[in-house]
Parts: structure tokens; sequence; C-alpha cells
């Protein structure tokens, strides 16, 4: 929860950019986006998968802005870089490498996204029968999931199409879902993506 602090901040910033063209908001969004891969290494890789089609669908188009755009992605690389040398001469000696069936192994089972940790005074007793073995309870809860279709009747009733921001964010929401429950042919083993601290720690 903690490593995701970041993330919200990088797509304000990213969708200011993608309305007005500021080349401040475009560095801004690149910012947040170093600080949310220092939160936590496993999120800025899987946002490295799920957000080229959210920027397509925001950008496509605005091609003006490709310039700042780019400047701003290859200061985060640059920033980042540190990072992830220090991660490879980490990895290196020990021939470490992660293949299709680690990653079969921590994805998601479709039942995680209606399950809720055992300690949540709300969902908890609800959620059990959707709890899979390990910490990957991705059930969001009520209140957002309401908000987002309050969204789509209001614009149904007004008459008007959706935003391409509502579109993008919609992509961003379908491309991570898929993402969390891996390869197609996986089940999903539901342990989830596991403690960002642990794991990095053991690395």
């Amino acid at each position: 929860t903690l490593g995701t602090q970041w993330w919200p901040l990088v797509l304000v910033f990213t969708i200011r950019f993608a309305r007005v063209g500021k080349t401040k908001d475009a560095l801004l969004a690149a910012l947040f986006f170093v600080l949310a891969f220092l939160a936590c290494g496993y999120h800025g890789v899987i946002a490295v998968a799920v957000l080229p089609p959210f920027l397509a669908v925001l950008f496509w188009g605005r091609w003006d802005r490709l310039k700042a755009g780019l400047l701003a992605a290859v200061l985060a690389g640059l920033a980042l870089l540190p990072v992830y040398r220090m991660h490879q001469n980490a990895l290196e000696p020990e021939r470490y490498a992660r293949g299709t069936e680690e990653t079969i192994l921590y994805s998601a089972a479709v039942e995680s996204f209606f399950a809720t940790s055992g300690w949540n005074r709300v969902y908890g007793e609800i959620g059990d029968g959707f709890r899979t073995v390990g910490p990957n309870n991705l059930f969001p809860g009520l209140m957002v999931p309401a908000l987002v279709l309050a969204g789509v009747i209001v614009v149904r009733r007004s008459s008007e199409r959706p935003s391409r921001e509502a579109i993008a964010l919609g992509v961003l929401l379908l491309t991570t879902a898929l993402v969390a429950l891996g390869p197609p042919g996986s089940r999903g083993a539901g342990r989830g993506h596991g403690d960002c601290r642990l794991r990095h720690t053991a690395a």
C-alpha cells in the first residue's frame, strides 16, 4: 500500500500534460514515476507493462507533446539507471532470471479480485470464500466501483461521450487486470506479488 502512494500523482500530471501540454507537468509526472519506482520496483516494472496503452489513448493525435514527453521519459530513465545497474550487479553472480513458470506462480486468480484480508472489519468474513493462498487480495471495496458506476450513469444521461481521460483510465484498468492474471492459460496461483521490501531484502 505504501508503495502505491506516488502513482495517483503520476496519473494526475500525465493527464494534465496530455490536456495542456506544459513541459512542467511532464517533468513532474516523470519525477513521481521515479519516486514510485523507488518505493516498489515491482510496481514500477508492472507500470512499464500497463502504461503504454493508457498513454496511447491520451496522446494519440497530440503529437506536439511528443518532444517534451520523450524528454521526461529519458530523464526518468537516467534517474533510474543507477538502481538498475545496482540490481543487475547484485543478481548477475547468482545467475538469477525469472521465467514464465514463476510469473504464473505469482499471478492473481480471478477470485482474488473479490477477496480481502481476513482482518478487514467490513469485508473480511464476506470475502472469506474467495480468499486464496497468500496476500493476493485485490478487492477494492464498493466505493470505487460505485463512483465509477455513478460516473457512467451521469455521462449516459447527459448524452455525452466519455472523455478521452475516462477512456484512457478504463483501458488502464483493463490492462492492469489482464497483467495481474498472468500469461494466457494461467489460472493464477493467487499468491500475489508479495511484499516489495521483503523481496528486495532477499535479493
